[in-house]
């Protein structure tokens, strides 16, 4: 999960909505990470979320290698919104997972599938599909 040196960096803002932050090429080898991604272990649902996670900051056998990669990865974001102009964020309290949407399109609830605000102050959405 190595971070890419090279990747795009911007922040726009939509009227007077929250600024967003965008990276292209977050990762130096997306493959590897989507493959690494596959490999885990998911729970089953949380909340109101139509699908299944990995949570990796407190997964178990996690390898000290990867552990270190989840944790580069949280202060480098941290620091990315520090420089965006969000107030500074710890990257030690950030959490992350991987999620994979397991609920067909007809089967999903009103909130879930049409725009809405989740109620967490910072959110971030990674594709690797």
């Amino acid at each position: 999960m190595r971070l890419n040196d090279n990747a795009r960096i911007w922040v726009e803002r939509v009227a007077d909505t929250f600024p967003i932050l965008f990276v292209d090429d977050f990762y130096a080898d997306p493959t590897a990470v989507r493959d690494f991604a596959l490999s885990l272990p998911f729970d089953g649902m949380a909340a109101l979320y139509p699908g299944r996670h990995a949570f990796l900051n407190d997964m178990p056998g996690l390898d000290e290698d990867r552990r270190a990669e989840v944790t580069e990865s949280c202060y480098y974001v941290a620091e990315l919104l520090t420089l965006a102009g969000s107030p500074p964020v710890d990257g030690a309290l950030l959490r992350t997972d991987f999620s994979l949407i397991t609920t067909p399109g007809r089967l999903l609830l009103a909130g879930q599938k049409h725009p809405h605000i989740d109620p967490t102050p910072i959110l971030a959405v990674l594709y690797l599909n």
